[in-house]
């Protein structure tokens, strides 16, 4: 066979729908196809979560699959949505207390919830606690006790205004944390010099040497810990008995958990003065315990020198020593709600 039938036998002339073809889909035209679908695809796909990753950026997840983590600081704050939300937290605790504080702000006469709830590993409520109201703020404290380490799911659930603002802080030793408190004070409380604020509605009196500041959903008894401490030191002082022997006639008059605060003054590090506020409330919460009240109903925090109630320094600078004796002192906060 010659060379010339040889390559008509392997080479035939291609038919002109054959020509077509070729000219319309040239070799790797497949491919190309395929990766302009998974193009479209994936732009359909961002366009679709848009909304989700906007709404992740300013506000916890709303799905109990998929929990946010609590951060560092241990603060979660937002303002209410329109209607009602519920959003689920999740964090790594220690064995220890879990103190949680629930606050809102706004325009008085508006209604206005925020509850906290621990669930269990079905997703139902362990326990849960709210604050609630119509007044221009609101304040609850309660502490979980966490009794092994482990992952723990928060559900939190507001309800109020879109003007008004809700903050949900979390600490203690099941949850040490980095944070310096609420990022504001409700927008109709009064702040003072060196980051003090009060509610207008809290209602104050003095029985003794324990201020009881009253206010919804709890009861604080205030002590300085000049009274119950020696300097540098947590253990309970004898001239502190009659004082604490009314604190426990108080309590023993309902089952409402109790949180025992220690706060100190701003003098010294902030590890140091952490460590000595924990310390103290941990001497308070011992004696309550061994005068009659029980101990499942007690649990405590350190809340060190963040969260002062007047000046730690006058305007000018200068040390405020009448200041800083307010600012070292022991709460014992009755949850009134529970």
């Amino acid at each position: 066979m010659s060379r010339a039938a040889l390559r008509s036998v392997s080479t035939p002339r291609p038919s002109p729908g054959m020509a077509e073809a070729t000219s319309l889909h040239p070799p790797g035209w497949t491919l190309v196809v395929v990766l302009e679908i998974l193009g479209l695809i994936a732009l359909l796909a961002a366009f679709a979560l848009l909304p989700g990753l906007a709404f992740g950026a300013d506000e916890p997840s709303t799905s109990i699959m998929r929990p946010t983590a609590l951060p560092p600081t241990g603060v979660v704050a937002g303002s209410f949505p329109a209607g009602e939300a519920r959003y689920y937290l999740v964090l790594d605790a220690q064995p220890g207390d879990l103190m949680t504080q629930l606050s809102f702000g706004g325009r008085e006469g508006a209604g206005k919830e925020v509850e906290l709830e621990l669930l269990d590993q079905s997703a139902r409520t362990r326990d849960r606690y709210w604050v609630h109201g119509s007044e221009a703020s609101g304040q609850a404290t309660r502490g979980f006790p966490i009794d092994s380490a482990g992952r723990q799911v928060l559900r939190l659930r507001v309800k109020g205004p879109e003007t008004a603002r809700y903050c949900l802080e979390i600490g203690g030793k099941a949850f040490p944390t980095t944070g310096s408190g609420c990022p504001a004070p409700p927008p109709s409380a009064s702040a003072g010099a060196g980051g003090a604020t009060a509610s207008p509605a809290a209602k104050v009196t003095r029985s003794g040497e324990i201020e009881l500041v009253e206010s919804r959903c709890e009861q604080r008894l205030r002590v300085g810990s000049d009274l119950f401490f020696d300097f540098d030191s947590a253990g309970i002082r004898p001239e502190a008995a009659p004082t604490l022997a009314e604190v426990s006639a108080r309590l023993a008059k309902s089952q409402n958990p109790v949180a025992i605060e220690g706060h100190t003054d701003a003098k010294g590090a902030d590890d140091y003065n952490q460590r000595l506020s924990e310390e103290r409330a941990s001497s308070v919460k011992s004696y309550l315990a061994a005068h009659g009240t029980s101990t499942s109903r007690l649990t405590i925090v350190g809340g060190g020198e963040r969260k002062p109630v007047a000046p730690n320094q006058a305007p000018d600078g200068s040390d405020d020593p009448a200041g800083r004796q307010k600012n070292r002192r022991v709460e014992i906060v009755i949850n009134t709600c529970a």
